[in-house]
């Protein structure tokens, strides 16, 4: 018999697409039939146990994370393990969207400002954008400064606009303190149809409250968690990602705080992290402390990595999993964005790769909100010129569509 003399190694080899020949020469026609069929048996078999041991291995790294938040809070106070066992529930179904897709038995979502929706649903989005800011300092903002439907009226059409491209997913990086409004923000994903998502977290001075620079991170952190738990300022809105921002050079006291603060939340959680960035010597710094917590960089978002020296570097904090984002586009010549995508998609990293324009916005304290910054240079100017250099459609799609949705789902 065949058997005797081929292994079943063998078997499996020569009955591939390339050693197809090699087996018909090999036997008779009525013995390939059999070997052929004893063949696809095995494949199976192992394709089987492949799925299994897939699901095996799933479920010892959902405990391994477990363990991991577990001991990173089990020295805190009593309300930061409470927040930290929470982050391991499932996030809960949205009354506004309907259920969400689970994986694992985990739900699977984005966090919009009227609640959680299937990651799949956010397509075509902008990661980094501005509804409204307010640059008058932690101790005077407030919705007292702002008249809310002034703010909608100027701020629809702009929005609009988007719909009318194709786009569907936005997300406002305006942090509390510097001119954050969930019912702003609520109001205008009403209007325009728009999946609009906020944060929690703080900025940097002169942006901070008093109680940022004597809290400890763990006492910060219950307060961002509170807002995913409970919505935000009293609303239903809850947070879609953590916020945070950091200076060029070496962190100082508050901002360490700040970053161990929102790598907590992240364990707690499962939000994302966007960090303000101002230079390489902060980003490596900033990655070092939420690896020092247990938070894998690969929900670390580096914001404004653009503005960082060298594609080199780009290169170095993207091999430590984090996300680079590049956001400034159509501030600068497009051209020079083009060429900075290209440089970092030939190294490999168009998994990690985010793009967006820091645009807009409704800028409170000026006569109608001042002069707003569009929202479309990326689609009417920046695309076309990445399709002009060659760039396909599949990875346009990956840059505004599956990228985002990887970065910013919760579960």
């Amino acid at each position: 018999m065949l058997s005797k003399v081929i292994s079943r190694r063998e078997l499996i080899r020569l009955s591939g697409a390339a050693g197809g020949t090699a087996l018909l020469a090999a036997c008779a026609p009525k013995e390939v039939v059999r070997v052929v069929k004893q063949t696809v048996v095995v494949v199976e078999e192992v394709e089987r146990k492949v799925e299994v041991t897939k699901e095996v291995v799933k479920e010892v790294v959902k405990e391994q994370q477990a363990a991991k938040v577990v001991e990173k809070v089990v020295q805190a106070p009593t309300a930061t393990l409470q927040a930290a066992i929470a982050g391991l529930k499932p996030v809960p179904r949205s009354r506004t969207a309907g259920a969400v897709r689970t994986t694992g038995g985990n739900m699977v979502a984005i966090q919009t400002v009227r609640g959680a929706i299937a990651p799949e649903d956010l397509g075509r989005t902008l990661v980094h954008e501005h509804i409204m800011v307010d640059f008058v300092g932690a101790a005077q903002t407030g919705a007292h400064r702002w008249v809310r439907e002034d703010v909608v009226q100027t701020m629809l059409p702009y929005l609009q606009a988007l719909s009318q491209r194709g786009l569907s997913g936005f997300v406002d990086c305006t942090p509390m303190y510097l001119g954050r409004d969930p019912l702003v923000l609520k109001r205008l994903s009403e209007l325009s149809g728009l999946h609009i998502l906020t944060n929690t977290g703080l900025y940097k001075e002169p942006y901070l409250p008093p109680e940022a620079f004597t809290l400890s991170p763990s006492e910060l952190a219950e307060q961002w968690i509170v807002e995913w738990q409970e919505g935000i300022e009293g609303t239903d809105v809850r947070p879609g990602f953590v916020k945070i921002a950091v200076h060029s050079g070496a962190l100082e006291r508050v901002q360490q705080t700040i970053v161990r603060a929102a790598a907590a939340t992240h364990l707690a959680t499962g939000l994302a992290v966007a960090c303000h960035t101002e230079g390489e010597v902060a980003a490596e710094m900033s990655l070092d402390l939420i690896e020092e917590a247990g938070m894998s960089p690969r929900g670390y978002i580096i914001v404004h990595a653009d503005q960082i020296d060298g594609i080199a570097k780009h290169c170095e904090l993207a091999r430590r999993g984090a996300w680079l984002e590049y956001d400034s586009i159509g501030g600068r010549p497009v051209g020079e964005h083009v060429r900075l995508v290209l440089d970092l998609l030939d190294q490999g990293y168009e998994d990690q790769l985010l793009i967006s324009q820091d645009a807009g916005w409704y800028w409170v304290g000026e006569e109608g909100g001042g002069r707003v910054r569009p929202y479309t240079v990326l689609e009417d100017e920046f695309i076309p010129a990445l399709r002009a250099a060659g760039v396909h459609e599949d990875l346009l799609a990956k840059l505004l569509i599956s990228n985002p949705r990887r970065a910013f789902a919760v579960g």
